[in-house]
């Protein structure tokens, strides 16, 4: 019984890293346009 350790990435790890990315890309999309919607605020309340 032994383990491999450095197997190559499959299809499914891909595909599952992919999702990944665009998950995080969306959040950070989210968080960046609240901030872009608070910082206009703060302009025109001066």
């Amino acid at each position: 019984m032994t383990q491999q350790t450095n197997h190559p990435a499959t299809d499914g790890d891909d595909d599952r890293r992919k999702g990944v990315r665009r998950t995080v890309t969306v959040l950070v999309a989210i968080v960046l346009f609240f901030f872009l919607i608070s910082f206009v605020q703060i302009v025109l309340m001066k």
